[in-house]
């Protein structure tokens, strides 16, 4: 292992802080048994995981350690004291950090690649987004536009997300945002620029200003990669000019359709899933159902749509508050009494299982306790898993036959058929007193 002295000696020579060369030597206390392969830097870092005890922070730090490390490294070749570990450790340290992020940023275009669900020839467009095309001309470019976000998506699978300007580590805390930084990058076109004819005319200033477009160079990265795979972009180097031009050659409605699907309201947050999921489904006219919900349903497989449908469809007659896109179960749609998401019944799509908060429901009704037990064979015999201190007196332990568990977690169920919604969302309902509406 490297002397710790001589990287204090490094971290001097570099001017940094004392406050981060003090957190460097405490990480690199922690750090000194590590072998230097990928697999062992990855448990160094630690799992982290969007939930209560989540240490962003923390993993941040231990990220930017271990770059400022493995740069030390690369700093030892050819040095008196080199050591053939330093090459090792700093090839460890890029491949986890490369494999590990290159591997979320792909499983996220691969669920957006997959939203895209082809727009049926027969859809009718609501006029206020038909930009002075005709349906059957809207229907024509929106398919185009699919095609071309397919596109991409493939070429980032097939190529590296950090090719397109991914961000790894330095973008932890902000996965969503920088995974749905294709859809977020044509917003910010739409934004900052005006239809001239069937071409984008985009102020670079205010383009630049956007967030998602920050630093320039990724922005430009993403931007190349539009280029390669169905748009035309002109003037974006030419340093003396201040806008650029984007259109697309086969197509001429493609920015057009793009320019009407962004001019959708983007508050409040719930009402901005069309920057998220590219569907039809927002421009659709005459809908009986929530856009998002929709959007969100066509993905679904056959039966587990037929039970989103009935769910959200009785949520609606007993006056259930219902959202397809919620910031803080972004991969639900929630169900719930309230609006703020308390005493609250979701779903989450891609794991085809519901999450459900009971309780009362079995004090008022226990012969229910036992038919849930029955369809769901073992529900009351979960681990204890929210407190760290559970005992048989809390008043929120829920027994049946020979189980327990706590009531003040959510019961989760799996492999939910149509017949297990219908009892589960009565249960819910008998739990929160909800009548028809």
């Amino acid at each position: 292992m490297i002397d710790k002295q001589t990287f204090l000696e490094y971290l001097t020579e570099k001017k940094r802080a004392q406050k981060t060369i003090d957190e460097y030597m405490r990480l690199f206390d922690q750090f000194d048994d590590t072998p230097p392969v990928p697999a062992a830097i990855g448990e160094f870092v630690g799992e982290y995981v969007k939930h209560h005890n989540y240490d962003l922070m923390g993993a941040k730090k231990k990220y930017q350690f271990l770059e400022e490390f493995a740069e030390f490294c690369e700093s030892r070749v050819g040095t008196d004291d080199y050591e053939e570990t330093v090459d090792m450790f700093a090839d460890a340290i890029r491949a986890h950090i490369r494999n590990h992020f290159d591997g979320i940023a792909r499983r996220a275009i691969a669920a957006l690649k997959s939203a895209i669900v082809p727009i049926p020839t027969d859809a009718k467009i609501d006029p206020q987004y038909c930009g002075g095309l005709t349906n059957e001309q809207f229907v024509a470019a929106f398919g185009r536009w699919q095609e071309i976000m397919t596109a991409i998506y493939d070429a980032i699978e097939q190529g590296s997300p950090f090719e397109w300007g991914w961000p790894g580590w330095r973008g932890m805390g902000l996965g969503d945002f920088y995974n749905h930084r294709v859809m977020f990058t044509l917003n910010a076109m739409v934004q900052s620029g005006q239809l001239d004819g069937d071409t984008m005319i985009i102020n670079k200033k205010a383009f630049f200003a956007h967030d998602v477009c920050k630093p320039k160079e990724k922005a430009n990265l993403l931007l190349k990669g539009f280029a390669d795979n169905g748009f035309c972009i002109d003037g974006l180097h030419d340093k003396k000019a201040e806008t650029f031009s984007v259109s697309c050659a086969d197509n001429a409605g493609v920015m057009r359709i793009i320019q009407s699907y962004f001019s959708r309201p983007h508050y409040p947050f719930s009402q901005a899933a069309h920057i998220f999921i590219l569907s039809y489904r927002f421009v659709e006219q005459n809908q009986d159902r929530d856009a998002t919900f929709l959007a969100r349903a066509d993905c679904m497989t056959k039966s587990w749509r037929e039970v989103h449908y009935w769910l959200y469809d009785d949520a609606v007659k007993h006056g259930v508050w219902t959202t397809a896109y919620h910031p803080e179960f972004a991969d639900s749609i929630v169900y719930a009494k309230k609006s703020d998401s308390s005493q609250r019944l979701f779903i989450l799509i891609e794991n085809n299982f519901m999450v459900c908060r009971l309780k009362k429901v079995f004090d008022k009704h226990p012969e229910k306790a036992a038919e849930l037990d029955a369809r769901f064979p073992g529900i009351f015999r979960w681990k204890w898993n929210f407190c760290s201190t559970c005992k048989p007196e809390c008043k929120f332990v829920l027994s049946h036959s020979d189980g327990h568990c706590c009531g003040f977690s959510d019961f989760r169920f799996e492999n939910v058929t149509l017949d297990d919604a219908k009892f589960i969302f009565e249960l819910f309902k008998l739990e929160h007193n909800i009548k028809s509406v």
